[in-house]
C-alpha cells in the first residue's frame, strides 16, 4: 500500500508534548519536545524532513525522456525509481539487500515458524461480524489477576526523572522487569541463563531488565536482540557497559525465519527468558512457535501482547481453542474457522480503538452497523481480545508449563494493551 501524505487532522493540543497527531487514531505523540524544535520530538522532525523529501521526490506524473516515470519500488513501495532503471535499482535497493541479509547464517530458515496454510480471507461482511458478535457476547471467562508491581532500581533510574508518556513506558518497563526478577529466583545461583528479547526495536527492555536483575540477583550471561528493523539510538553499547560480564548479540531477521537451537549455539544449554513490550499481532504467534523448539524445561516468558487487530488465522498458534468455540455455536455452518478469525481480529480493535468520553457510552450511534453502544462494544471488544489471549494461555499450559498465566501488569490508564503472558521455568 502506498504511503499517503496528507496532514493529520486538526486537533487542540497539549503544550508540553510533540505537536505530531496520528492521522490513524487522532492521538498526540506523547514524547517531549525535541530542543532543536518548538513544535515536534526528535522522531517527528525527521519525519516531516522525510515526508517533504518524499513528496518532491515520489512524483508520479513527472516522465523523463530517456528515464520514463517514476514507479514505486517494488521491494517497497515507501520509495520510488525511475521505470528503465529498475534492474539497476533493485541490485542496490536497501530492502533487497535485507532480504539477502541472513542466507547464510546456519540459524536462518525461511518461514520455519509460520503455521499450518489456511484459507486467506481479506475482508469479511458486517452480518459476518454481527453473527461472530451473537457467538461471544455471552462468553465468560475467569477475570485476568491485576499484580502491578514495581521495580525499585526502575523506579530509581528511570520513573523519578519521567512525565507524560514517557512516564507511562518506564512504569510499564517497571513492572514487566519485577515480573521477569520474579521468575529468575527459581535458577540457580550456579546456572547460566539468557535473556532473548523478541521485536526488541532499541532494547530499551533488555537494557533495565538486565540492569536491575544484575544488581538484585545476577547478571545474565548472554542477553540476545532480534528485530526485523532498522533501529536508532539502539541501547546495546549501554547494556555491555552497564553489565561487564554479559555478551550482547543483536541479529536483524524476522521471527518466523528464526531456527532458535542453532541461534542459542554455545547457550543452547541454558536457561532462555524470552521477554517482550509490546509484540505485535502475530509475532507473539511466531514467538512461541519459534521458543517451542528449545526443550520447555529451560525456558520461560514474560511477553507483554499488543494488537491482536494484525493476527490471522494461518499463524495463530492455538487454531484448535478457536474451532472448537465455534463448533459448539449455532453459528458453526454459516462462518468458516478463518471468516470467525477475521472477524475476532476487527471486533478486538473496539477494545483499544477511538476511546470516547465516558459520558457517551451508553448512547446509540444509529449509523454504526452493529446496533451497538460505544460501551457495548468496548465490552465485546475485550472478549474478542481476551478470545486470542486465552487460546495462547491454553497452548502454553498444554505444550510448555500448566502455570502459564495471564497478568494485568498494568492498569488501562496507563496502556490499553496491559496484559502480559507469563511462563514460568
Amino acid at each position: 500500500m502506498t504511503e499517503t501524505f496528507d496532514e493529520p487532522p486538526a486537533k487542540k493540543l497539549k503544550t508540553d508534548i510533540c505537536d505530531f497527531i496520528n492521522p490513524k487514531n487522532n492521538k498526540q505523540c506523547k514524547s517531549l519536545k525535541s530542543t532543536q524544535s518548538k513544535q515536534f520530538c526528535t522522531n517527528h522532525i525527521l519525519y516531516y524532513k522525510k515526508l517533504e523529501g518524499r513528496k518532491k521526490h515520489n512524483n508520479f506524473d513527472k516522465v523523463d525522456a530517456k528515464l520514463g516515470k517514476r514507479i514505486p519500488c517494488p521491494l517497497d513501495n515507501n520509495h520510488s525509481c525511475w521505470e528503465k532503471e529498475l534492474e539497476k535499482h533493485l541490485e542496490k535497493c536497501t530492502k533487497g539487500k535485507m532480504k539477502s541479509l541472513n542466507e547464510k547464517e546456519p540459524w536462518f530458515e525461511v518461514d520455519i515458524n509460520l503455521g499450518k496454510k489456511a484459507n486467506d480471507v481479506k475482508n469479511v461482511s458486517d452480518e459476518m461480524i454481527i453473527n461472530t458478535i451473537s457467538i461471544i457476547k455471552d462468553l465468560k471467562f475467569e477475570e485476568i489477576e491485576m499484580n502491578i508491581l514495581k521495580d525499585d532500581v526502575i523506579q530509581i533510574e528511570r520513573v523519578t526523572n519521567l512525565v507524560g508518556g514517557q512516564l507511562k513506558h518506564a512504569t510499564q518497563q517497571s513492572s514487566l522487569v519485577s515480573h521477569m526478577k520474579n521468575l529468575l529466583t527459581s535458577v540457580e545461583k550456579d546456572e547460566k541463563y539468557t535473556i532473548c528479547e523478541f521485536g526488541c526495536g532499541r532494547a530499551e527492555l533488555s537494557r533495565y531488565a538486565a540492569l536491575s536483575i544484575s544488581k538484585d540477583l545476577k547478571a545474565p550471561n548472554k542477553v540476545i536482540l532480534i528485530d526485523r528493523g532498522n533501529n536508532r539510538m539502539k541501547f546495546d553499547k549501554n547494556i555491555r557497559e552497564e553489565c561487564e560480564h554479559t555478551l550482547v548479540e543483536r541479529y536483524k531477521c524476522d521471527i518466523k525465519d528464526i531456527n532458535l537451537p542453532i541461534l542459542l549455539k554455545d547457550s543452547a544449554s541454558e536457561n532462555v527468558l524470552a521477554i517482550s513490550k509490546h509484540l505485535c499481532g502475530v509475532a507473539t504467534d511466531l514467538t512461541l512457535r519459534c521458543l517451542n523448539k528449545i526443550p520447555k524445561e529451560q525456558k520461560a516468558a514474560v511477553i507483554a501482547m499488543c494488537c491482536r487487530h494484525v493476527c490471522d488465522s494461518q499463524d495463530y498458534i492455538n487454531p484448535e481453542f478457536i474451532k472448537k468455540l465455534l463448533e459448539n455455536s449455532t453459528q458453526k455452518n454459516i462462518l468458516s474457522y478463518e471468516q470467525f478469525f477475521k472477524c475476532l481480529t476487527k471486533i478486538c480493535s473496539y477494545a483499544t480503538c477511538g476511546k470516547r468520553d465516558p459520558k457517551d457510552g451508553d448512547v446509540k450511534e444509529v449509523n454504526h452497523f452493529t446496533n451497538l453502544t460505544s460501551k457495548e462494544r468496548e465490552t465485546v471488544g475485550f472478549i474478542a481480545r481476551r478470545i486470542i489471549d486465552e487460546g495462547r494461555l491454553q497452548w502454553c499450559k498444554q505444550n510448555w508449563n500448566e502455570k502459564a498465566n495471564l497478568v494485568k501488569y498494568c492498569d488501562l490508564d496507563t496502556t490499553l494493551e496491559n496484559v502480559v503472558l507469563i511462563v514460568p521455568f
